[in-house]
């Protein structure tokens, strides 16, 4: 999955400068999600600005994973979190009422994000 990650970043990179990378990261192992910041450190000479996660609310399972790795990578301060996910199940509310406890959580209703009449198919 990496690898293919890595060619979109690059494909749609502007001017080859940009700071996107794509990271293995095992959720709930707090030392991977350290590890994931110290290379970004070492790549930005400082912390991430933005965590982008999409879709990634599915198997209950993983709720608490999950939730543990953004922890990790928020404390101090750290970036902000912006997550898409298109309700479909009920178990994901409860995601996001844990997520809540630690994060100031903003929904979006979808006619507010995606301008349907702009689109061409």
């Amino acid at each position: 999955v990496l690898p293919d990650l890595q060619v979109n970043i690059d494909a749609n990179s502007i001017d080859g400068t940009g700071s996107c990378r794509a990271l293995p990261l095992a959720w709930g192992e707090r030392d991977a999600a350290l590890a994931v910041l110290q290379a970004i450190r070492e790549q930005r000479g400082a912390g991430p600005a933005l965590i982008v996660a999409a879709e990634v609310v599915y198997w209950e399972n993983l709720f608490d994973p999950l939730l543990d790795t953004l922890v990790v990578l928020t404390e101090g301060g750290g970036p902000r979190v912006v997550m898409s996910y298109v309700q479909r199940f009920k178990r994901a509310k409860r995601f996001f009422k844990r997520l809540q406890k630690y994060f100031a959580v903003t929904t979006l209703p979808v006619p507010d994000v995606v301008d349907y009449e702009a689109l061409t198919w």
